[in-house]
């Protein structure tokens, strides 16, 4: 009789640390409802519609939905990267051999061995980059020289996910931004866009920077819920075209025209 007891006092308990495990679990993540994925979303991430009128810092973003156009491509060279890395299934692979590429294109801007990335400025000087960080779980490669601002592009890997780094030529200053640039060169505007949906280890969303003299000035950033961009394409100097992608593979692509005031 005490056994049996006893072991009614256990399933008891193995019973309810269950449900308590159960309830935690569910309590910790976010399912977005057009999938079964699921997400975990940055605290100030906002869901966006597809008609909506968005509050920014000292912007507003008007978000309206339009046809599709050709995004804009921010290498010069974008379809010769594509062919020579479509094989290449790991990221930091493909960053690896691009870097390789680069150097042997652009040698005189920038150095790689190993252990360090060397980036050559206007100036003589020398700024060095370490390949790989292993104390802050970091590393840079060089990613692309962008003449219209005269700035290089870093592609900055870490231990989980990745980012990118904007150093100017000129005199090394350095500005970190949530993905690939996009450019208005004649009023100095700057839109970086990424996609981050599932694994959200990186804002997903858009950024837009200003160039000020030898600086870059942060403008604002929104981080978004329910899409991701992935692509732009500036109109005017305050009208961009936004490719997004969503959880539901099934909605396909959709565009929206942004407006900034």
């Amino acid at each position: 009789m005490k056994r049996i007891f006893t072991v009614a006092i256990l399933i008891l308990v193995v019973s309810c640390r269950q449900r308590q495990n159960e309830k935690l679990i569910a309590d910790s993540v976010t399912t977005d409802k057009a999938t079964t994925s699921t997400v975990k979303f940055h605290d100030n991430s906002v869901e966006v519609n597809e008609s909506d009128t968005v509050l920014v810092g000292n912007y507003s973003l008007v978000f309206q939905p339009t046809d599709s156009i050709e995004m804009s491509d921010i290498f010069e060279d974008l379809a010769l990267r594509k062919q020579m890395t479509d094989s290449i299934g790991n990221w930091h692979e493909k960053i690896i051999f691009l870097e390789k590429y680069l150097l042997g294109k652009y040698p005189k801007f920038f150095d790689a061995d190993k252990k360090t990335l060397t980036l050559f400025l206007e100036d003589g000087k020398e700024l060095k980059l370490p390949k790989w960080d292993s104390v802050n779980q970091v590393g840079y490669n060089f990613g692309a020289y962008l003449p219209s601002i005269d700035y290089y592009l870093i592609y900055v890997p870490w231990y989980e996910g990745s980012g990118l780094l904007l150093v100017n030529r000129r005199n090394g200053f350095k500005k970190e931004i949530i993905g690939e640039p996009y450019f208005l060169t004649k009023s100095k505007r700057i839109l970086t866009i990424n996609s981050d949906l599932y694994a959200g280890y990186t804002d997903n969303g858009i950024e837009l920077l200003s160039i000020s003299g030898d600086t870059i000035k942060s403008e604002f950033k929104l981080i978004v819920k329910n899409w991701g961009p992935t692509g732009a394409r500036w109109l005017t100097e305050n009208k961009i075209v936004i490719e997004k992608e969503y959880f539901d593979p099934k909605m396909g692509k959709k565009y929206s025209l942004v407006t900034i005031e």
